[in-house]
C-alpha cells in the first residue's frame, strides 16, 4: 500500500478534531449558563434591596431620595453587588397621589472578558401606598 493511500485512511487524531468543535461549543454554552446564573443572582439581591427600601418608605413615607440612596447603599445585605453603582429613584409624589414608586437599577457587566451584552442594567420597582 502506497505512503498516500495509507495516510488518507489514517484517523489518528479525529477524536482530538471532534474535540476541537465540540468543546468549543460546550464551553461556550457553560459560560453562558455561568453569566445568565450571576445575573439572576444579582436581580435576586438587588430584589431584597428593593423589598427593604419599600419598607423603609412604609415605616416613612416622607423619606428623603438621598436618604432612601444611602439607607439601601449601607445595606450589609448587598452582597454581590457594589453598593455605590445601586441607583435608586423614588421621586416624591405630589400630596393627591396615594402611591409612591421605588426603583432599583445596577448595571451588569459579565465577568468573563469578551461577553459584553451592550450595557444591560438590571432594573426593578416597588409601589408603596401611603
Amino acid at each position: 500500500m502506497s505512503r498516500g493511500r495509507r495516510l488518507l485512511r489514517c484517523e489518528a487524531g479525529t477524536a482530538a478534531i471532534e474535540f476541537a468543535f465540540i468543546g468549543l461549543l460546550l464551553f461556550t454554552v457553560t459560560i453562558g449558563l455561568v453569566e445568565a446564573g450571576r445575573a439572576f443572582f444579582l436581580m435576586n439581591e438587588l430584589s431584597h434591596a428593593a423589598d427593604r427600601a419599600a419598607r423603609a418608605v412604609m415605616l416613612n413615607f416622607e423619606i428623603e431620595g438621598d436618604d432612601l440612596t444611602t439607607l439601601v447603599q449601607d445595606d450589609d445585605f448587598l452582597t454581590g453587588l457594589t453598593p455605590a453603582s445601586v441607583l435608586v429613584d423614588s421621586p416624591m409624589p405630589s400630596t393627591a397621589d396615594m402611591f409612591r414608586n421605588v426603583r432599583l437599577s445596577y448595571p451588569f457587566t459579565p465577568i468573563i472578558a469578551g461577553f459584553t451584552l451592550g450595557g444591560a442594567t438590571l432594573s426593578t420597582d416597588r409601589q408603596v401606598a401611603r
